[in-house]
């Protein structure tokens, strides 16, 4: 039996280029689409329909967010502020109870080192969840080995 794939983006608040965004994404296709608090406004820039808003909501302009509530296609998973895990987290959590075997992270590096340190190591969740994953922005492409590979 063949094994589905199921690609999954999320889009996180931290920061990364527009421009590059656009033509990275060009060609790609994905079966979910994951905004995460703030990531919101790469959505909306980049002009893509996310699948799922999830966070707690504290980081995203309260006008873009009112802009995206109510559509029925999107479902949103609104958090307290207060609570134990982080919203790209909770995005990554969503994305293995999804079933997602690729998720493509953005947004996940950036301004705040403490989040980027985070979301690095929440790599390691999703490859043990069998998920092959990484963070990619204009000048990083990161990912979690599990087996020798060479770079040529």
């Amino acid at each position: 039996m063949l094994k589905t794939e199921v690609k999954t983006l999320i889009i996180t608040g931290g920061a990364f280029q527009l421009g590059f965004a656009m033509q990275y994404l060009l060609d790609m296709s994905f079966d979910y689409i994951i905004s995460v608090d703030g990531g919101l406004f790469y959505i909306d820039e980049l002009h893509m329909r996310p699948d799922y808003l999830i966070g707690d909501f504290d980081t995203v302009d309260p006008d873009l967010l009112k802009k995206y509530l109510g559509r029925r296609e999107i479902k949103v998973e609104r958090f307290s502020p207060i609570k134990d895990k982080t919203d790209t987290e909770l995005a990554i959590d969503l994305a293995i109870e999804l079933k997602s075997t690729h998720v493509k992270i953005m947004g996940a590096l950036g301004n705040r080192e403490d989040h980027a340190f985070m979301n690095i190591l929440l790599l390691e969740k999703l490859n043990g969840s069998g998920i092959k994953a990484e963070i990619v922005d204009e000048k990083n492409l990161i990912f979690v080995a599990d087996h020798s590979f060479s770079i040529n």
